[in-house]
């Protein structure tokens, strides 16, 4: 009772701060980050009380987030993209901690891989170049349905995950040439690919028949002199 209770105050204290806003008059902000940190903390705390209430780590971590936010556009040097990425990596971190409560929500991965991806991307954005940072937003996204592939959870094998992560790392690694401006070797690489697996797929077409042919002339047991 006493969760609901709180939880309430909090909606109606953020009820009136909204209507001092709407009202042209700004709230403290260490009172803006006071509610929220304890709306967090009342998700928190019924993530951790109950296994089956795994959904309670969304908007704790949504409400710390936007806590965090709220701290950091006090400084404008810290602000900016520092508060985006202290934003969305605090939701990753959300997704992450209902995934390990319960491996079944093996979905959870891939916006808690792709949330800290996007954090990581924008925390980059400035101190490198631009095709840089998109093949790290590849990267991440690939590694992410990687852990998709390789993580417990869940019901049966998830071999699916491979596909997109594979095709994740080709375009990191095309977007890393065409920044390297090597365009002749990106040309290359792609009719050599295909040449590749088309002797791959002959390879692996006469070694099924070498194997029935070798199971076809074998004697049979028994009849042997």
């Amino acid at each position: 009772m006493w969760v609901q209770i709180t939880l309430g105050v909090l909606v109606l204290t953020a009820g009136v701060l909204m209507l001092l806003e709407v009202a042209d008059v700004e709230a403290p902000p260490l009172l803006q980050t006071v509610v929220l940190l304890g709306g967090a903390a009342v998700f928190g705390y019924v993530f951790f009380a109950s296994r089956d209430d795994w959904w309670a780590a969304l908007p704790s971590a949504a409400l710390a987030g936007a806590a965090i936010v709220t701290v950091m556009d006090m400084s404008p040097a810290v602000g900016g993209r520092w508060a985006g990425a202290a934003m969305l990596g605090a939701l990753g971190l959300g997704f992450w901690a209902a995934y390990l409560r319960d491996i079944r929500h093996w979905w959870a991965i891939i916006p808690g891989g792709v949330l800290a991806t996007m954090a990581a991307t924008i925390a980059l954005t400035g101190a490198v170049e631009g095709p840089t940072t998109g093949a790290v937003f590849l990267l991440g996204a690939a590694a992410t349905f990687a852990l998709v592939a390789v993580l417990p959870g869940g019901a049966g094998r998830r071999w699916w995950a491979w596909i997109p992560a594979a095709v994740l790392t080709v375009a990191a690694v095309a977007v890393l040439l065409s920044a390297a401006e090597w365009v002749l070797l990106l040309n290359l690489a792609g009719p050599l690919a295909i040449m590749f697996a088309g002797a791959f797929l002959i390879w692996r077409a006469l070694q099924r028949r070498s194997a029935r042919s070798g199971k076809t002339s074998s004697p049979t047991p028994g009849l042997s002199s």
